[in-house]
């Protein structure tokens, strides 16, 4: 009898872990609920509520636009999502969560793919100057130095931004003639002819 209530126990035990397992599992990669169509749908109606000034209701709208199905098409994926995080990261900017902006914005990349990374950077911008102030965001561009240039791991251009401890990374919109910017001043002045430095000015 003592065996067997053992094995019953461990059976119960088992099951029970099991079960657990499958329900974080299935929090953590949520099914997709709806069609590309209706995803689209639910990103316009978060930017109307934006609008009008309704921004639990735009937040929520991108949520269940993030459990949509883009289809088979990476690009769409990358575009959408992009949009959302964007999107996300302008509420959080309004509501001054500028913590909550530039984390948000961190996940919005594959900008090749389709992501709009000139409004995400531009977006970077406004959460910095929100948080520190635009003169201070300014003088620590301005006094910034070991840029990193893209690399087959990483196709962004990066800065760390030592007095606001803060790196900054940010993808190249105008063409290059010629050798691709190595140098520091290069680079920095690559930066400042991005759309998002025009912020700085």
């Amino acid at each position: 009898m003592p065996l067997r209530s053992n094995l019953t126990k461990l059976f119960f035990l088992f099951f029970t872990l099991a079960a657990s397992t499958g329900n974080a599992q299935d929090s953590e990669s949520l099914p997709l609920l709806y069609s590309y169509d209706e995803g689209y749908k639910f990103i316009e109606k978060a930017k109307n509520f934006i609008n009008a000034g309704e921004y639990y209701k735009a937040e929520k709208f991108l949520d269940m636009a993030a459990r949509a199905d883009y289809g088979f098409c990476g690009n769409a994926w990358s575009s959408a999502n992009g949009e959302i995080g964007n999107t996300k990261a302008e509420i959080y900017i309004i509501q001054r969560y500028y913590n909550k902006a530039l984390n948000t914005l961190e996940t919005v990349g594959e900008c090749m793919f389709g992501s709009d990374c000139a409004t995400r950077d531009s977006l970077k911008i406004m959460a910095l100057i929100g948080k520190y102030g635009k003169t201070n965001v300014r003088a620590a561009f301005n006094e910034a130095s070991g840029f990193k240039k893209p690399d087959v791991l990483n196709y962004q251009y990066s800065v760390h931004l030592s007095s606001l401890n803060y790196t900054f990374k940010f993808e190249n919109y105008i063409k290059i003639e010629g050798n691709i910017p190595q140098s520091d001043e290069d680079i920095k002045a690559l930066m400042k002819k991005q759309k998002f430095y025009s912020l700085l000015e």
